[in-house]
């Protein structure tokens, strides 16, 4: 598998294994149900975040508008010990404009993972700013308030929005993760009991809309994942834990139907699959591999419009620095044909991917070769699928 320094939530296991050494020192296509009864939308101007390298991104759906965070760097030259940082926005109009938010969080720390979410009809960015990891908040893009600041020890481990929930952040602090709300008066306060921390990655999901979930992988006895719901402030366990090994957690759990589904990346010594997890009547199984073909596979789940997605992209030997890859998309209909390959091509290895259902349509974001720098830097691409 290619081993990649991108700043993104797509890691490889070296970033895995990044995460659990610093959590020990601080004591993480398709059917016609979804994708193909869709009429063409309407054409969108093209998004461009500016930057030389789109580092890592992340889109988010909030009222009227479809939000992306971007962060990158505006040179080719040398790394510097801060990345860049912009958010972007459009409303669902048909011929709207990408306008960037002004944001004051200029520039973020690359080392630790940033995130972007809804929060009522505006939206939540996360990221690691002034050697502190906090969380911000827009009122319908407006004005930003500032509503947690963590300790320098601490990692923001994800930012979501759930319908039974609301906007929730999962941070690690010390041994605990804490689990906080954010809420109508824009103040972070705790949702949950902590949860034991340690060598932990944790990512936020939905279930059947009366309650947020959280997926948790734990790097000891080989790897093992466990699955909570937040009842009367405290996280219960759903299921025993089912051992996955090691590998990055890219995406949180999704509803499908009675049952939840979480993408499972296993990093082993040779291929890498992505499989899906699933959580039905009190049991975790694991699926077989939803990739095929050459390379290694990394990816996430997304709820859709109707059945959840399985995006991922696959990376393979290329040609001098770069590596083959592609980028696909898949209905985890049972009965849902081919994955379908939104691009292919060589670039310098995993980027960020994400769905979202906006303005009537699917919406992709997608991280590829920027083009005569395929060795050098990564662009971000962000569109409907037709």
């Amino acid at each position: 598998m290619p081993r990649s320094n991108r700043g993104g939530a797509l890691r490889v296991a070296s970033g895995f294994l990044a995460v659990v050494a610093l959590a020990g020192s601080a004591a993480a296509c398709g059917s016609s149900s979804g994708l193909g009864e869709r009429r063409s939308p309407a054409p969108v101007p093209p998004f461009h975040s500016g930057f030389a390298d789109d580092v890592a991104a992340h889109m988010a759906a909030a009222g009227d508008r479809l939000w992306v965070a971007v962060a990158g760097r505006p040179t080719l030259r040398g790394r510097d010990r801060m990345t860049s940082f912009r958010v972007f926005a459009r409303t669902a109009d048909a011929w709207s404009q990408w306008r960037r938010v002004a944001v004051p969080m200029g520039r973020i720390d690359p080392s630790e993972p940033f995130f972007i979410a809804p929060w009522k009809t505006g939206v939540c960015v996360a990221a690691g700013h002034d050697r502190r990891p906090k969380i911000l908040c827009s009122r319908d893009g407006g004005a930003w308030t500032t509503v947690a600041a963590f300790s320098r020890s601490a990692r923001i481990m994800d930012l979501a929005s759930s319908m039974g929930g609301g906007t929730l952040a999962i941070a690690l602090v010390g041994s605990r993760l804490l689990t906080v709300r954010i809420g109508d008066d824009l103040k972070a306060t705790p949702a949950a009991r902590p949860l034991p921390g340690g060598p932990v990655l944790a990512r936020l999901g939905d279930g059947d809309g009366s309650q947020p979930l959280l997926a948790m992988r734990r790097a000891n006895r080989g790897g093992t994942l466990s699955v909570y719901g937040l009842r009367g402030g405290a996280w219960r366990t759903m299921a025993k834990p089912l051992d996955v090994g090691i590998g990055p957690q890219l995406g949180g759990p999704v509803a499908d139907g009675d049952d939840i589904l979480i993408p499972v990346v296993q990093a082993s010594n040779g291929a890498w699959p992505l499989r899906v997890a699933r959580l039905s009547s009190g049991h975790l199984t694991l699926g077989p591999p939803i990739n095929h073909g050459e390379g290694s596979a990394q990816g996430l789940l997304e709820p859709g419009s109707g059945r959840p997605l399985a995006i991922w992209q696959q990376h393979s030997a290329g040609r001098g620095r770069t590596f083959r890859a592609s980028i696909y998309l898949k209905n985890l209909d049972a009965t849902s044909a081919a994955p379908r390959l939104l691009w292919t091509g060589f670039d310098i290895g995993p980027g960020d991917l994400a769905v979202e259902p906006f303005a009537d349509h699917l919406w992709a974001l997608t991280t590829r070769a920027r083009a005569g720098h395929e060795d050098k830097a990564l662009r971000v691409v962000v569109g409907p699928l037709g």
